[in-house]
């Protein structure tokens, strides 16, 4: 939102000086102030909260040994709030209509593994992965201790759907091949 009062004020500073006709004066008025207000709507409407966001939980090992003793199904995002390609993820695949939507039918619970502060647990189950940063999303399908489903980097919510799906349909305790990666 700053950017778009710099831009403005930028435009206003140096598109025309004291000689300038009044007309191309107010033509860069107007201009910028419409740019202005295109930039701040954009900034803002990116740091809004989605209304499909998923209802995350924070991540502590101790609450997913419960969850998966219980045989839910278990969705760990490992983000950061420095993190682009977390965002994206998040936006685009994550805290969507559709995926909010499985998440509730099929009792999925989500939780967050915030690596802002580079937490040493977070940093521990990272490693666990092989994985030394973010953005790593896990999902632990009921049954399967030493087999969940790995999405590394950026990925689509078709994707997540269907391993959220493939997740779902395992039966508790079913034998399975290696992890699944997305690369």
């Amino acid at each position: 939102m700053l950017l778009g009062i710099a831009v403005g004020l930028w435009m206003i500073g140096n598109l025309y000086d004291i000689n300038t006709r009044i007309r191309h004066k107010n033509f860069v008025r107007v201009a910028a102030l419409l740019l202005t207000l295109l930039i701040c709507w954009i900034g803002f409407s990116l740091t809004g909260e989605s209304k499909h966001r998923l209802p995350w939980e924070p991540f502590s090992e101790t609450r997913l040994a419960a969850l998966r003793n219980q045989n839910k199904i278990v969705i760990v995002d490992f983000t950061a709030d420095w993190c682009i390609n977390c965002h994206v993820n998040e936006g685009a695949a994550l805290n969507t209509k559709d995926t909010k939507e499985l998440v509730v039918r099929n009792g999925v619970v989500p939780l967050l593994a915030d690596f802002t502060s580079q937490s040493a647990e977070i940093k521990k189950w990272l490693g666990k992965f092989n994985q030394i940063g973010v953005p790593l999303t896990v999902i632990f399908p009921p049954g399967r201790e030493s087999d969940p489903i790995v999405l590394r980097g950026i990925y689509s919510q078709e994707t997540l759907l269907q391993k959220l799906k493939e997740a779902a349909q395992q039966p508790p305790n079913a034998q399975t091949q290696a992890v699944t990666e997305i690369r």
